[in-house]
C-alpha cells in the first residue's frame, strides 16, 4: 500500500514529497521520493503491486483489491503453490 505525503525531503536544492510503499503482509516500508523516477521505479519492482478483481457470484462478488508485497513475502507465497507460475524462476535475460 501507498500512503500519502508523509514528509518532506530536501536534496541538491531541489525539493520531493516523499511517500510509503509497504509490503501489506510483513510491514516493511520503504519511501519513494515523488519527481525521482528512478527511486519510484526501483521501489516499485522491490514492492509489486498485486491487483485482483471477483467476478458475480464470486465470495467477493464485485470487489477490487489491491496490494504490494515484498519480494520476501511475495516468494514466500509463491513457493506454498502447489503449481508454480510459469516463469517462475525463469531468467529472461
Amino acid at each position: 500500500m501507498i500512503r500519502g505525503e508523509n514528509r518532506r525531503v530536501t536534496r541538491y536544492d531541489v525539493e520531493f514529497v516523499a511517500k510509503t510503499i509497504t509490503c501489506n503482509k510483513c510491514g516493511k516500508s520503504a519511501d519513494i521520493k515523488e519527481g525521482d523516477y528512478s527511486d519510484l521505479h526501483f521501489k516499485r519492482e522491490e514492492f509489486p503491486t498485486i491487483e485482483l478483481s471477483f467476478g458475480y457470484g464470486s465470495k467477493w462478488d464485485t470487489e477490487r483489491w489491491s496490494f504490494n508485497l515484498c519480494e520476501e513475502c511475495l516468494e514466500s507465497l509463491v513457493e506454498s503453490f502447489a503449481h508454480k507460475p510459469d516463469g517462475y524462476g525463469e531468467d529472461y535475460y
